[in-house]
């Protein structure tokens, strides 16, 4: 399947604002049923440590 640029575009658009607004239900088919996301550690909050 070869997707042209704006097309490419839309969808990123689409899943960025599916991602902002929390919702599942439009995330979801962007991903396949077998795929596994892990994403990288953040930063370590030191919030209440000396």
């Amino acid at each position: 399947m070869k997707l042209s640029r704006k097309e490419i575009q839309v969808l990123l658009k689409d899943w960025y604002l599916a991602w902002e607004k929390h919702d599942l239900d439009k995330v979801m088919p962007f991903f396949h049923e077998d795929v596994f996301l892990r994403t990288g550690p953040g930063p370590v909050s030191k919030a209440g440590r000396p």
